[in-house]
């Protein structure tokens, strides 16, 4: 619950020779925060969870949960870049990617982070600023493989006040699914990012998830949802003409209705809390893998990507996809903050994350 007592841990480590995982949330895909050998000793770090404000700089502990952390921060109308998933822990996911809604406008959380303290693999505290002289390990700790330079006991970042984005916009659009609205979908939401592009400009994240409700009652309807910030950092406040040429081609589709599917303003920091969910997906068992490109996809692709989604719909509710394509482009503050740390996925345009869940065990190999 303290930083001594990873100091202590570690020492213990060393002398008894126990390889170290570190845990702050366990989400992690690889499952890099568990155990795989014996003399193995897991450090759980959700017992950390000291949040402090002080204008508009944020110091935390690895342990507060993304929700946790996002509400706090809220109180304070500050944000800043973050996933969207409410158990993912502080301390793992600021050493990955933290890529979430505000991407487009302002990068990873990662490039927030102004400094860190870490205990070391001899158990002494070092601290690390982006300024130091050699920012060899500041750099190489955020966006290189977690845990494997130290245990970060602490983070301090540049929050974003609300006031960088008094334009902000909250947009939710849920469609039931079928293979033909899935694939105008896809490929309205491509536009839009591709669009943006071409005019580098940096207003709008989007991303397009389709699949059953995560939460509560599983069933075997799907459908395809819009999730949508408006920051518009370059444009302001977002005009009717592009009301139109964005969302409109959503909205002219079959949709649940308000507040389900709606489009409201909202204070930035309010907006990145509100789009943290559980995305707990029952706790059944899954398999996902990732993909992208540093190109945009083609008609064709799209076209093979909907035939693939459609067959996986089929199979629910026993089996059943969560299919999420996440647009990031060349001009987005992601891209331009290429070289502040060790992330090496900036050159992103089209971006899917796609994973296929299992409610019966024995379904798990066949699928």
């Amino acid at each position: 619950s303290k930083e001594s007592h990873i100091q202590n841990a570690i020492k213990f480590a060393a002398e008894c020779d126990y390889k170290v995982t570190v845990r702050s949330g366990g989400h992690s895909y690889t499952g890099s925060s568990a155990c795989h050998t014996s003399n193995c000793m897991q450090l759980d770090l959700t017992g950390m969870t000291n949040i402090f404000i002080l204008g508009h700089t944020i110091t935390a502990d690895p342990g507060p949960r993304l929700s946790d952390f996002a509400s706090y921060t809220m109180l304070f109308s500050l944000s800043i870049p973050h996933g969207g998933c409410s158990h993912v822990g502080v301390g793992g996911h600021m050493q990955s990617s933290a890529w979430g809604m505000m991407s487009h406008s302002h990068g990873s959380g990662l490039d927030r982070v102004t400094g860190f303290r870490m205990v070391l693999a001899n158990g002494e505290v070092g601290a690390y600023s982006r300024d130091d002289v050699d920012d060899t390990v500041y750099k190489s700790v955020l966006g290189s493989a977690p845990g494997s330079f130290g245990v970060v006991s602490q983070y301090t970042f540049a929050g974003v006040p609300d006031s960088e984005g008094p334009h902000t916009r909250m947009i939710t659009i849920s469609i039931p699914y079928t293979k033909s609205r899935f694939l105008a979908a896809f490929k309205q939401t491509q536009f839009i990012v591709k669009d943006q592009e071409q005019r580098d400009v940096r207003d709008m994240k989007i991303l397009l998830v389709a699949g059953p409700d995560t939460e509560d009652v599983h069933t075997a309807d799907c459908y395809i949802r819009i999730y949508a910030i408006w920051i518009g950092v370059d444009t302001g406040a977002m005009p009717q003409s592009l009301k139109d040429l964005y969302l409109q081609p959503f909205w002219d589709m079959p949709h649940q209705g308000f507040p389900i599917s709606a489009d409201a303003p909202a204070p930035l920091a309010v907006a990145t809390r509100l789009m943290v969910n559980q995305w707990t997906n029952h706790n059944d068992r899954y398999a996902v893998q990732a993909f992208h490109s540093d190109y945009w996809w083609s008609d064709e692709f799209l076209e093979i990507l909907a035939e693939e989604v459609d067959a996986r719909v089929a199979m629910m509710p026993d089996i059943y996809p969560n299919f999420q394509f996440l647009p990031l482009g060349l001009n987005t503050q992601w891209a331009r903050n290429a070289g502040m740390n060790s992330i090496t996925w900036r050159d992103t345009r089209a971006y899917v994350d796609d994973w296929m869940f299992v409610k019966n065990e024995s379904d798990y190999e066949k699928t």
